[in-house]
């Protein structure tokens, strides 16, 4: 269930991530689990925000498997 808060956290978290982002000097890198849609990713939609050509970005897919 997301409240108000939840929102509020998320909204200054994205700020604060695309503040950081847009610098050209930082790599964007994705990392996400093997089971994770790369197109929903809320990081992936910010990162081709700030880098339409895809020079900056990075995607790492994973997939563990048994118990670590």
């Amino acid at each position: 269930m997301s409240t108000r808060s939840d929102r509020q956290k998320l909204e200054h978290f994205s700020i604060i991530t695309m503040r950081y982002i847009q610098s050209s000097n930082n790599i964007l890198l994705n990392v996400l689990s093997a089971g994770s849609d790369l197109s929903a990713s809320r990081f992936a939609k910010m990162c081709r925000q700030v880098d339409d050509s895809g020079e900056r970005r990075g995607y790492e897919g994973r997939q563990v498997v048994g118990d670590i």
